[in-house]
């Protein structure tokens, strides 16, 4: 008998099951992995596009209860930008290629009213006078546009501003 050199076509057979079998679970962990990247930098680019509308809507001159709309495509380049008025302006169309909508609102009455006795004028100095402000509820809110034209939430962050009202 001749001196065993060499694997039996069973060994083979088995080494190669093993390995497929591994190799299928190795490959739904990459998957997976790569899924949930994806969903990390849609949330960590939502988040950035709310923290930038709350602060265009706190510090610009965009009324309470006007709408601020932006459309994102899927690597986060801005399509169309728009504002709808509280008034009742029609609600803008949602663009060809846009994967990511942003809106930005203000609530149309205040949480609370207060008067003011000072105030800033139109050139930054101050100037004493009597007034109202109130404090409004800003809210921006991120959607993904899913392949069934629905919209699924990434991100809503909300702030307080103090906006004068008269």
């Amino acid at each position: 008998m001749r001196g065993r050199r060499g694997f039996t076509l069973l060994e083979i057979v088995l080494s190669i099951a093993a390995l497929t079998m591994m190799s299928g679970f190795i490959l739904r962990m990459f998957i997976a992995s790569i899924e949930l990247n994806r969903k990390a930098y849609n949330l960590d680019m939502g988040s950035n596009a709310a923290v930038m509308a709350l602060e265009t809507y706190s510090g610009g001159d965009i009324a309470a209860g006007d709408i601020m709309t932006r459309y994102y495509d899927s690597q986060w380049r801005l399509i169309e930008a728009g504002l709808t008025e509280a008034d009742g302006g029609a609600e803008p169309e949602t663009p060809d290629g846009a994967m990511f909508i942003l809106t930005a609102s203000a609530s149309d009455e205040a949480v609370r009213e207060f008067d003011i006795y000072a105030a800033f004028d139109s050139a930054g100095g101050y100037a004493a006078g009597k007034g109202q402000s109130g404090l409004y509820l800003i809210t921006a809110a991120v959607y993904e546009i899913t392949d069934e034209n629905e919209q699924d939430e990434i991100v809503k962050l909300s702030t307080r501003k103090y906006m004068r009202t008269g």
